[in-house]
């Protein structure tokens, strides 16, 4: 398993280390695709925390929110959640019951702000995201942290229903996201210059 998807403990809040270390576990025996996805997303927020300065205690929010994001897909049948091709209505059951999921296992267990910058993961700037429909400045610096990294691991990994897509399409489709209100601008250029090497200008 190469570096990006190395488990950094010392990163894990230390409070529920040991809650993390055996939810994970679990996500392991239940879907390889979903847990290497987790640390991906985890270790990719210290990459963009440390470049942005952020104190530890930040990037401890941010590792453990990005090891448990996805937690509540423990809660989904894992046909439905490896299908190759998924109806409107089996999206709805994913998306939904992932995200409540993973409040249901975080909460009141682990601190309340890593809690809700997992739960967050999947609001967007102009209020069309969920599962609160928050909008603009309600969606916090480390949400939007963990936001652009779990897109963009999920975009450039294989997944059972597409293969990993290439560089400029990624770097596209997070541009008209962007274009359409739905992501900030600033932690999309660069996370495009860290993780996918596109023109550095984007952030000078």
């Amino acid at each position: 398993m190469n570096d990006n998807h190395c488990l950094k403990t010392e990163y894990i809040k230390e409070n529920c280390k040991d809650y993390v270390l055996t939810m994970l576990e679990r996500i392991k025996k239940f879907s390889m695709e979903t847990y290497t996805h987790s640390i991906d997303v985890a270790n990719k927020t210290l990459v963009l925390g440390k470049k942005l300065k952020l104190n530890k205690q930040d990037l401890i929010k941010l590792y453990t929110a990005g090891l448990m994001h996805d937690v509540g897909k423990l809660d989904l049948d894992i046909n439905l959640l490896e299908k190759p091709k998924c109806t409107p209505e089996d999206l709805a059951k994913i998306r939904m019951g992932h995200i409540e999921g993973t409040k249901k296992y975080l909460e009141g267990i682990v601190d309340d702000d890593i809690c809700k910058i997992a739960y967050h993961h999947h609001e967007k700037l102009n209020g069309t995201g969920y599962p609160q429909g928050l909008k603009g400045e309600q969606i916090t610096k480390l949400d939007r942290i963990l936001q652009i990294c779990d897109l963009i691991s999920a975009l450039s990994m294989q997944r059972s229903y597409r293969p990993k897509l290439e560089s400029r399409t990624i770097d596209r489709i997070l541009d008209n996201w962007v274009n359409v209100g739905e992501l900030d601008k600033f932690y999309v250029n660069l996370a495009e210059c860290t993780f996918i090497n596109v023109d550095n200008e984007k952030i000078q």
